[in-house]
């Protein structure tokens, strides 16, 4: 149940990193295609991460009431639907209002993986279990530059996007054809009386160092993953497909990063958990 559960939720999380890179994949191409610019088009990602920044607390709150499946399978539904439309209607009206909706459905994952992966997970598993999780969302980033570029330059901008919404779709089903809802656990809280003694500000210690943390990391590996292939090509001239390949490397090294870090988190714990038993 375990696996099948983080195999769930890992390939809904590389959907929703394939939907975060599916416009920044394509920037080298989307000017002349779709007739913009590269300031309409960095507007359009902006919607996207302001979206996605504003509806995370809320949604957050609706995955404790609403359940954290029933919400990721919505994300599902609303993040394909959406880059179906573009594959319709490739314009730039249209993918304000895409990047709008996805931007709601990339909201979701996030809380819903982690509320799943925690109620579920044994605490010894938990490191290689988001490391899991964490390496399909890189592998889905990976996946965007050669393959909807490629897809592109075959045959049509349409088929790029058509792909991103039949991953999804893909995903989507996979879940609902084994996924028992009536099955979810709610969470069970238990209180860890250590935990009680510690000071108040211990956790809001830790909660604002992560906070900063992964504000630092996203603004680092964001910039990479959306602009770098853009500015290489434009900027210093490189080819196309040489800045491709470029970003792909990167982006399958930090997967496999993740990976191996899961593991040494918990070889680590394991070795320090050891060491206070005796």
């Amino acid at each position: 149940m375990h696996k099948k559960l983080l195999i769930q939720v890992s390939m809904a999380h590389l959907v929703s990193h394939l939907h975060i890179m599916t416009i920044p994949a394509l920037l080298p191409i989307l000017p002349q295609v779709m007739d913009v610019s590269f300031i309409q088009l960095g507007m359009a990602i902006g919607v996207f991460n302001v979206v996605s920044a504003l509806v995370q607390a809320p949604l957050g709150f609706m995955v404790d009431g609403v359940g954290a499946k029933a919400m990721l399978i919505g994300a599902l539904i609303v993040g394909s639907l959406s880059f179906a439309l573009l594959g319709i209607w490739p314009t730039f009206p249209m993918l304000l209002l895409v990047m709008c909706t996805a931007g709601l459905a990339n909201g979701v994952y996030h809380p819903a993986d982690y509320a799943l992966l925690s109620q579920s997970m044994e605490p010894e598993r938990m490191g290689r279990a988001f490391s899991i999780h964490t390496f399909a969302g890189f592998t889905g980033a990976a996946l965007a530059p050669p393959v909807l570029l490629g897809l592109a330059q075959l045959f049509d901008i349409r088929w790029a996007f058509t792909f991103s919404s039949g991953v999804g779709i893909i995903a989507l089903f996979l879940f609902l054809l084994s996924t028992d809802l009536s099955a979810i656990e709610e969470p069970n809280f238990q209180t860890n009386k250590d935990s009680e003694k510690r000071p108040l500000a211990t956790p809001i210690i830790r909660f604002v160092s992560f906070v900063i943390l992964f504000m630092l990391l996203s603004l680092s590996t964001g910039a990479i993953e959306k602009f770098s292939v853009s500015a290489l090509v434009e900027g210093f001239s490189v080819p196309l497909l040489l800045a491709n390949q470029g970003l792909t490397a990167f982006l399958c090294f930090s997967a496999f990063g993740v990976l191996v870090g899961g593991y040494l988190a918990v070889w680590r714990a394991n070795k320090v958990g050891n060491k206070s038993a005796r």
